[in-house]
């Protein structure tokens, strides 16, 4: 990892202990996916970008089933399995 990988991962690892429950869930959902786990996949850590990017399928999954009519949740939703679906794609060489 480089420096600057160490400190942007530790800033966005920041914002996210930073909030609470009742902060916009979504965005925590995002930063866990987007973030935290593309972060860890540029450094070359494929197990923490995976475990990253489970963190905010979970949160998203409880997100779409408590509003199923919520199309942005549902594609969050959609967005995080697709992630993990293309870090396994590149974990088993697929």
């Amino acid at each position: 990892m480089t420096a600057q990988t160490f400190e942007d991962r530790a800033r966005i690892e920041q914002l996210i202990q930073g909030r609470t429950l009742c902060d916009d869930l979504r965005q925590t959902a995002e930063e866990y996916g987007d973030e935290l786990g593309d972060v860890a996949v540029a450094a070359g850590d494929l197990a923490a970008a995976r475990d990253h990017y489970q963190a905010g399928l979970d949160i998203a999954v409880k997100l779409a089933a408590a509003d199923p009519a919520n199309t942005g949740w549902q594609r969050d939703l959609s967005a995080m399995r697709q992630r993990i679906a293309d870090l396994d794609d590149r974990t088993t060489g697929a």
